[in-house]
């Protein structure tokens, strides 16, 4: 309880601290000819009308696909998704090395709707030759939101992880049908 006491003096204190002390001379106010000093303004105490405050442009949902994208892209590479590429790539008509070889090479580029799309099999690659791969690597994607990526988000650095939860299941959907990858925001009309 002392504690409690001695920070309620403290914060009176430096109230106090603050208040413009009463001036002997106040008598000199009352003079139409005295202007008391002003004191300088400081930069960072004013804000300015225009001025735009750089963290209200960032969107909560800046990096999500970049983050979801190089975690499934890891996922797929990992000794956990093994036991589930023993039964997708027979099914899919690819090889474990074939596999590995494509997701090694585009890993690193997967940092946006594009490039993830790109790593989806969609109706404009389906002579691609390696569709096989793309076909293996939505079933993992779907694997990993399913199982796996709630484990992946708390244990990780991302700091808006609400918000990446909320998008978890935007992204399987758009996971399981990229012809229609092309945004993720919610837009909201306005009258």
């Amino acid at each position: 309880m002392s504690f409690l006491k001695n920070k309620i003096a403290k914060s009176a204190e430096r109230k106090e601290a603050n208040l413009p002390k009463l001036d002997p001379q106040a008598s000199l106010l009352k003079d139409s000819n005295y202007t008391p000093p002003l004191s300088p303004l400081k930069i960072e105490e004013a804000e300015s009308p225009f001025q735009v405050n750089s963290s209200s442009r960032k969107t909560p949902c800046e990096n999500i696909i970049k983050n979801y994208g190089r975690a499934m892209a890891n996922f797929a590479l990992s000794s956990i998704a093994a036991p589930y590429l023993q039964t997708i790539l027979p099914n899919s008509g690819s090889t474990p090395t074939a596999f590995q070889r494509f997701i090694k090479r585009k890993k690193k580029s997967v940092n946006c709707i594009k490039k993830l799309r790109d790593l989806l099999p969609t109706e404009a690659n389906r002579e691609a030759p390696n569709y096989a791969e793309k076909k293996a690597f939505q079933a993992l994607c779907i694997v990993f939101l399913k199982f796996f990526s709630v484990n992946w988000l708390f244990n990780s650095k991302i700091d808006n992880k609400p918000t990446h939860l909320a998008y978890r299941f935007k992204i399987m959907r758009r996971v399981k049908d990229p012809n229609r990858f092309t945004y993720l925001k919610d837009f909201k009309f306005e009258k």
